[in-house]
């Protein structure tokens, strides 16, 4: 069996809880032509998609949206039905596809699904800008400022990801009063500061690894190590035996 290096499993800084949970599916005030014929099929799904078939669901959503691709009550109820099967990089495809059917309009449920659907599919850029959209439309902001920090803290901007808590926390989000607690407060803040770059460089040098990159990703946990990573107690031993030697020579 090939050893891996970098092996950690790394974690959400964060439980997945924090998120509020995705908008059941539903209709979302779309105009379609009343003779469409894939109106029909929608609405099968979306019984389907009630007594928990989804399955079912999806095979009726596909033939509704082969009758019409612009049908975006389908499209929606599909990425629903996929995310509830944990497909979730196809309820991710979907929803960005409701988004550039109709440009012109400001999906505020889809892009909610979005920003709690991206920390899964690891796409924090993306997760970021949906999210913003939707603190512009002061859409959620109970949750929106505090998951857009979870996103800043995951790719290193614990300034970033500081300033949303903070808004969170005025917003009455208790997990975000949590964070400036223990980890923007002028006291604790350095260490979170060094803590958050350095997950996320030890973050991209696993996913580096994982592409066969391994010079690239010894160069990132070089750069950890030299502002102060610590492997985890339970993988110390194997980064001294392993990874430091491994990743000297991969970055010479």
């Amino acid at each position: 069996m090939k050893i891996n290096p970098l092996l950690i499993a790394f974690t959400l800084a964060i439980a997945p809880y924090t998120f509020t949970q995705k908008i059941k599916a539903k209709n979302i005030s779309v105009n379609i032509n009343p003779i469409d014929k894939s109106i029909g099929l929608e609405e099968e799904g979306l019984k389907k998609l009630h007594l928990k078939d989804n399955h079912g669901a999806i095979k009726d959503y596909t033939e509704a949206l082969k009758l019409n691709p612009k049908n975006v009550d389908a499209l929606f109820g599909r990425a629903y039905s996929k995310w509830e099967l944990k497909d979730y990089e196809g309820a991710h495809s979907d929803f960005n596809k409701i988004l550039k059917t109709e440009p012109d309009k400001i999906h505020l449920y889809t892009l909610h699904n979005l920003s709690l659907l991206n920390f899964k599919t690891k796409n924090f850029k993306e997760g970021i800008e949906v999210t913003t959209k939707l603190i512009s439309q002061n859409f959620q902001l109970l949750n929106s400022y505090t998951n857009r920090g979870l996103y800043k803290e995951k790719l290193g901007d614990a300034k970033g990801a500081c300033a949303d808590y903070r808004k969170g926390s005025e917003n009455g989000n208790d997990i975000a009063t949590l964070r400036v607690k223990e980890s923007c407060e002028t006291n604790v803040f350095k260490e979170f500061e060094k803590n958050t770059k350095n997950n996320m460089l030890m973050n991209r040098a696993r996913e580096k690894y994982a592409l066969g990159d391994s010079k690239g990703s010894c160069e990132d946990y070089q750069v950890a190590k030299s502002n102060g990573y610590i492997p985890p107690k339970k993988h110390r031993l194997f980064y001294k035996i392993f990874t430091n030697p491994y990743c000297f020579f991969r970055t010479l």
